[in-house]
């Protein structure tokens, strides 16, 4: 009896199987499509035992405000596991979300409040910050196969733990996630130094609190002696001289570059920094890490985001991608200079970025000869822009076949009454989204009037 085709697909080919499913758009659909290929045929388990344990943390969250606990009973569960079944650590790869747990641990706990399961009556309070980082260090002590891997550390002991928790190659990982509050700069180069590595394509620190003083701002002296693609600054709130520290010594093979603060150095030691990230960046972001609570017009088409000044919109010549969020007082001379500088740019997303446009009534013939202009250009986000109509950068967009979105302001926010977001699919159709009253001939015959 000849066997079902299914049961003779080779191992390889079940590899493929589960690396395209792995590699889904949509991460929600990934771990229920892995399990029930774990569970086609006896044959097809250890494939699919390979693909779900290579990343075990990276099951996608329903919802941005996820319960803290939830997360951390994942990552007991994974160390419970990979002790009782050591085969399963050697398909283990990455473990980036280690530091996710840690740092919603710190957000989260809350001794002297704890909250209680009313059925149990146990509490349900997530554990203290050193359990999660000995979880951490304990996960990775089990895992020889790592690529990417999360590190939190708080301490100088910790740091060096965390060296020996590393039983992988340091020449085998090409990722390190790092969550360091607390962490002194001088424990932070102990473990980089002891860790031995001196390239990774992915590095992200997170938390960074450093307040000891620096050499000046110009020197490369206590820099990162490693080698970084991609490098992310995640909630650092640093000045200029110690920002630098965060930067490899040699920045040419840095292609990415992305920070979230609050706020930002001053112009002048801003372009210090431009200059030490180099020329040769195709991925620049910044978040100004503002929460947006009202409706634009609220806000008067501005907010406390930081300003950023003209010159680091013609810094990139190889620029692809290029991201402001939260930030304000955006101009058409920033954009247009943007335009000329990084002519090969793909995405451009100034995503609740407050304008400032002096030319009210031109604002929609240059933004519209800026996107004629880019040939590369499928992605643009305006933010918050503040003129009589953009009807031309909307056809502009529709006939290069651009996704644009904004908001419209009118110079008098009590008058501002539609969302004007924009959506080419909806367009096109006929609707309009977040509009019921206005079909898109109406709205659209609306933006030329007065």
């Amino acid at each position: 009896m000849s066997l079902p085709p299914a049961l003779r697909i080779s191992e390889e080919a079940q590899d493929l199987i589960c690396r395209h499913i792995s590699n889904l758009p949509d991460k929600r659909a990934r771990l229920p499509a892995l399990s029930a290929f774990t569970r086609t045929a006896r044959s097809w388990l250890l494939s699919g035992l390979r693909a779900l344990y290579r990343s075990p943390l990276d099951a996608p969250s329903f919802s941005r405000d996820a319960v803290p606990a939830t997360t951390w009973a994942s990552a007991a569960s994974l160390l419970s596991t990979l002790r009782a079944r050591p085969g399963l650590a050697s398909h283990v790869e990455y473990l980036q979300p280690l530091t996710n747990i840690y740092r919603r641990l710190c957000k989260s706990a809350c001794p002297w409040y704890p909250r209680i399961d009313m059925e149990t009556g146990m509490e349900l309070n997530p554990p203290s910050r050193y359990v999660a980082w000995e979880c951490a260090c304990e996960i990775s002590k089990c895992c020889p196969r790592l690529r990417d891997v999360g590190m939190p550390m708080a301490t100088e002991q910790q740091a060096k733990a965390m060296v020996k928790a590393l039983v992988v190659a340091p020449d085998r990982l090409v990722g390190v996630a790092i969550a360091a509050k607390g962490l002194s700069k001088k424990a932070f180069h102990l473990w980089l130094t002891r860790a031995g590595i001196t390239r990774l394509d992915r590095l992200v620190l997170s938390n960074i609190c450093w307040f000891e003083s620096a050499e000046s701002s110009t020197a490369t002296r206590g820099r990162l002696p490693i080698r970084v693609r991609k490098l992310s600054l995640l909630t650092c709130d640093l000045d200029l001289a110690n920002l630098l520290l965060c930067l490899p010594k040699r920045t040419s093979n840095l292609h990415s570059f992305t920070m979230t603060a609050h706020d930002l150095p001053s112009p002048a030691k801003l372009d210090i920094l431009v200059q030490a990230l180099g020329r040769q960046l195709r991925t620049f972001s910044f978040d100004g890490l503002g929460t947006i609570d009202e409706a634009p017009w609220e806000y008067e088409g501005d907010h406390s985001g930081p300003t950023i000044p003209l010159s680091l919109f013609t810094s990139f010549p190889t620029l692809r991608h290029f991201t402001l969020r939260y930030t304000r007082r955006m101009t058409l001379d920033k954009l247009e200079a943007l335009a000329t500088s990084s002519p090969a740019i793909v995405t451009i997303d100034f995503g609740e970025t407050a304008w400032d446009v002096p030319d009210y009534f031109s604002c929609d013939e240059r933004i519209a000869a800026v996107i004629s202009s880019l040939g590369a250009l499928t992605s643009l986000d305006l933010g918050w822009v503040l003129a009589e109509s953009l009807w031309k950068s909307w056809r502009a967009a529709r006939d290069k076949k651009v996704a644009i979105e904004f908001v419209l302001l009118e110079e008098d926010p009590e008058e501002y009454d539609v969302d004007t977001d924009m959506d080419m699919e909806d367009y096109d159709s006929g609707e309009y989204p977040d509009s019921g009253e206005y079909s898109a001939e109406e709205w659209l015959a609306s933006l030329t009037s007065f």
